[in-house]
C-alpha cells in the first residue's frame, strides 16, 4: 500500500497470501518509496479479515490510525473492536479501549482526521533461479493449468523450476509475462501461457481455437496448436495442462551431485513425503534415491532413481519409498497375484507382501512413511 505523507510517498507491504497460516496477513515496516529504506516501524503486526471486514490503516502527516474488526458469535456482521492512533515515532497517542459492539467509544475522526491519499498495488511473489521477485497482479503459476487440482497430475509446476523463472501474470484484464529478472517482456489482452515446447521455453497466445506458440527469447513464431482438434479438450487450459504435465522436469538432490529427471520429483510432494522421512533417508545413507512420476496421457510411468541419476526401478503402477522394520524400502505391485511387495532398497530383498487394495495401499504407505 502506497500513501502520501508531507509531500513524500511511502509504502508498507501487507502479506495476505502467506502459505504459512501462522504468518498470515503479516505487515512490514514503513518504507520510503524513493530510497527503499525503512524509515518508520509500523506499530501493527497483522491486518486480519473478519466477516469480510479487513483491518485497516489510515494516514495523516503526523500520525496514523489502526482500526481492527471482530464479530459476535455467529452474527454475520462485523464491528470495530479497537481504534489506535500512533505517531510515526511509535508512540500511542490515543485508543478506543472498549469494543464498540458493547458500547465503547470510537475515536473521533473529526478530531483525528486521516485523509492522506492511498494507492493500493496488488503484488504476488514469483520464483526464479535468480531469486524471488514480485509481480503486479496474480501469479498464474499458482493456479490451473500449472497447478493441477486433479490427482493424476497433482502438484506439477508449482514445486519445480521447469519454466526457468518465466512467470505468466494476470493484472486486471491484461496478461503479462515476466522474465527471470522480474522484467516485463510481453503483454496481451489475450490469455498467455508459458510452456516448454520442442525443447525450448516458449509462450503461447490464445486465438479462439488455436494457441500461437512463440520462442520466449526471440519472439519468433514457432507453431499453431489447435486445442479443439478431435474435441478431446474442453478448453485451452485443459490442453495446456496435459502439455505441461508431459514436459515437466525436476531437480533431485544427491550426495554425488544433483541431477535432473524427466518427470515430477515426488519427494517435493510434502503431504506424502514429510521432512521426517527425508531426514530418515539422509540418516540411513540413502539420500539421492528419488521416486519420480512421469505423466503421459493414457500411460503414466513411475520410477525410482539412484544417487547417480540412473533408473533403479520402473513401473506402470505407483511406487513409494517407505520405512519398514526400520529399513528404507520400496514398494512394487505384483499384478498377477494382486499383491504389493515391499523390498529393501539396499539389497532388493523381499521384506513382506500384502493384498493390493487402493485404499489399503495408500493408507499403508502413508502410515509407514511416517514411521
Amino acid at each position: 500500500m502506497f500513501f502520501e505523507k508531507s509531500g513524500k510517498w511511502y509504502f508498507y507491504i501487507h502479506n495476505n497470501k502467506s502459505e504459512n497460516y501462522s504468518k498470515n496477513n503479516k505487515c512490514t515496516g514503513i518504507y520510503n518509496a524513493e530510497t527503499g529504506n525503512m524509515d518508520y516501524k509500523l506499530m501493527v503486526d497483522t491486518l486480519d479479515t473478519c466477516q469480510r471486514a479487513t483491518d485497516r490503516i489510515e494516514f495523516a502527516d503526523n500520525y496514523y490510525m489502526v482500526t481492527t474488526f471482530g464479530s459476535a458469535g455467529s452474527e454475520p456482521a462485523s464491528f470495530i473492536t479497537n481504534m489506535k492512533l500512533y505517531s510515526y515515532d511509535g508512540e500511542m497517542l490515543a485508543s478506543s479501549h472498549n469494543d464498540s459492539y458493547l458500547g465503547g467509544d470510537y475515536l473521533d475522526k473529526n478530531e483525528y482526521p486521516c485523509n492522506n491519499q492511498q494507492i493500493r498495488v496488488d503484488l504476488d511473489k514469483a520464483k526464479s533461479p535468480l531469486g524471488e521477485y514480485f509481480v503486479q497482479g496474480e501469479n498464474l503459476i499458482k493456479s490451473p493449468p500449472y497447478y493441477s487440482p486433479t490427482y493424476s497430475k497433482d502438484f506439477t509446476y508449482f514445486y519445480t523450476d521447469t519454466l526457468k523463472g518465466y512467470t505468466p501474470v494476470k493484472y486486471n484484464d491484461e496478461y503479462i509475462i515476466y522474465n527471470p529478472n522480474g522484467e516485463i517482456i510481453y503483454k496481451s489482452d489475450k490469455k498467455l501461457f508459458v510452456m516448454p515446447y520442442k525443447n525450448k521455453i516458449c509462450f503461447g497466445e490464445t486465438d479462439e481455437y488455436s494457441i500461437e506458440v512463440y520462442d520466449i527469447q526471440t519472439r519468433e513464431h514457432i507453431d499453431s496448436l489447435n486445442w479443439d482438434e478431435n474435441q478431446q479438450y474442453k478448453s485451452a487450459d485443459d490442453y495446456i495442462e496435459d502439455l505441461l504435465a508431459e514436459n515437466i522436469d525436476s531437480e533431485c538432490v544427491s550426495p554425488k551431485g544433483n541431477y535432473t529427471v524427466d518427470g515430477f520429483n515426488m519427494l517435493l510432494y510434502t503431504s506424502v513425503y514429510p521432512k521426517e522421512f527425508i531426514d530418515f533417508l539422509d540418516t540411513e545413507g540413502f539420500s539421492g534415491y528419488t521416486p519420480v512420476y512421469k505423466y503421459e496421457k493414457g500411460s503414466s510411468k513411475y520410477y525410482i532413481y539412484n544417487p547417480d541419476g540412473e533408473v533403479f526401478l520402473e513401473s506402470d503402477r505407483k511406487v513409494y519409498l517407505i520405512k519398514r522394520d526400520n529399513k528404507v524400502c520400496y514398494t512394487k505391485v505384483n499384478k498377477a497375484n494382486k499383491e504389493v511387495e515391499v523390498y529393501s532398497l539396499s539389497d532388493r530383498e523381499l521384506i513382506s507382501t500384502f493384498s493390493y487394495d487402493f485404499y489399503t495401499y495408500y493408507t499403508y504407505n502413508q502410515y509407514d512413511i511416517m514411521g
